[in-house]
């Protein structure tokens, strides 16, 4: 048995256009590595847990939630917000706003803080934007409560009502209430939540954010207390993506890409296991999401992808344009935790396991032919993988059940 390949698993060396694999056999990373492209910067996580722009052409070890460290693969996507950061370019309904002394969860000074008048009613703030009614949206920004502590929001609405999810920045709670398609809080340092959520724009032209304290909306404000935000982000996309700033216009992340990594030597025709350590970027992020080793064609290829029903995943072995394997099963609680896979390929011997369980067998199976690169697509250049990677493995024989076993758990 030999561990022929190996990436991430918190050795990570990025360069202008290449991401290196890590061999811990010498504790040198190879030779052998991903060709990686994006035609425009990004922000990532760095290990102190701020907000941090990293050039084109560099990939991206984000560390949000975690201590090891993920290569994060995107689609492009467009912030339609031409102002993240200053809020007061938003309208204040019975609110004020200034910028405050607090820092952001990027590290700058550049925090606004939103305060409710002393009327007794609805305190809010409204940023007109360009919608297109019934498509969907994702609505995402970042809160950290002052002296009150929830935030509400709704899409394409002329108040906050109707389609809207509240979020408790006490407790890290949040309340979905009419259509809401996802929504999520994302913890970050000093008390920052990134609050999210997806759903269809209504008819106005507009997204709307509420003040409030201890789930409570209609109040008095004493014209001092308020909540903290930063880092507004509407985009037409199924998911939440990383935070793209914006100063005046909408501003356009190109999608990651990375690929082409390894060669003949490394990957075993007859027999072999790929194992990875990913996430998904959203329960549903849509089917044909695919990372593989391949022949450089899909035609022969061992493929992992993730599929349209929600949290479900599939394992793919092809030879000669036949799929010889074809198994799907659900992670749970669901695939935006971090989850251990692997596809064991042997003639009449391919299976798959999941954090510590043989879930799929066939016993009727053949083998790919010609394997010489690891691609996060389908083989060819098509279908990008888009996800958190922590670790692949590639091994060149079929480990058996228990190490197999061992090695997801």
């Amino acid at each position: 048995m030999a561990n022929t390949f190996k990436f991430g698993n918190e050795n990570w060396a990025v360069k202008d256009g290449k991401v290196l694999a890590y061999n811990d056999e010498n504790n040198a990373f190879k030779p052998l590595p991903f060709t990686f492209a994006r035609s425009s910067s990004a922000t990532r996580v760095d290990n102190e847990g701020l907000i941090k722009t990293t050039d084109s052409g560099f990939a991206r070890i984000d560390f949000l939630n975690n201590t090891s460290g993920h290569l994060l693969l995107e689609p492009s996507s467009t912030n339609l917000f031409d102002y993240s950061e200053d809020f007061s370019q938003w309208v204040n309904i019975r609110t004020t706003d200034a910028l405050s002394s607090i820092s952001s969860p990027s590290g700058s000074a550049n925090v606004y803080k939103i305060v409710p008048t002393t009327d007794n009613n609805t305190h809010r703030i409204d940023k007109v934007v360009t919608l297109t009614d019934s498509n969907t949206y994702s609505l995402s920004f970042f809160a950290k409560k002052g002296e009150y502590n929830c935030i509400r929001a709704s899409i394409g609405k002329t108040s906050v009502t109707g389609d809207i999810v509240s979020f408790n920045l006490d407790t890290g709670v949040k309340t979905e209430t009419g259509t809401i398609a996802s929504s999520s809080m994302v913890e970050f340092s000093n008390g920052w939540f990134r609050c999210s959520f997806t759903a269809a724009a209504s008819t106005a032209d507009r997204v709307v954010i509420g003040l409030g304290n201890d789930d409570t909306y209609s109040f008095a404000g004493d014209g001092s207390s308020g909540i903290f935000l930063w880092g507004a982000m509407i985009e037409e996309q199924e998911f939440s993506t990383s935070y793209i700033a914006t100063t005046g216009s909408t501003v356009t992340r190109a999608a990651d890409t990375c690929n082409s990594a390894g060669n003949s030597s490394v990957f075993n025709d007859s027999e072999g296991v790929l194992y990875a350590e990913i996430a998904s970027l959203a329960e549903n992020v849509g089917s044909n999401k695919k990372f593989s080793i391949s022949s450089g064609a899909s035609s022969n290829s061992v493929t992992f992808s993730y599929r349209s029903t929600n949290n479900q995943i599939q394992a793919l072995v092809k030879s000669g344009g036949t799929t010889t394997f074809n198994k799907t099963t659900i992670i749970s609680p669901a695939v935006t935790n971090f989850f251990k896979i692997a596809i064991k390929y042997k003639t009449d011997d391919c299976a798959l396991f999941v954090n510590g369980t043989k879930v799929a067998t066939d016993t009727s199976a053949t083998v790919p032919s010609g394997l010489n690169t690891l691609n996060f697509d389908r083989g060819d250049g098509g279908q990008d993988y888009i996800g958190k990677v922590k670790n692949i493995q590639v091994y060149n024989t079929a480990l058996t059940d228990a190490e197999l076993i061992e090695l997801t758990s």
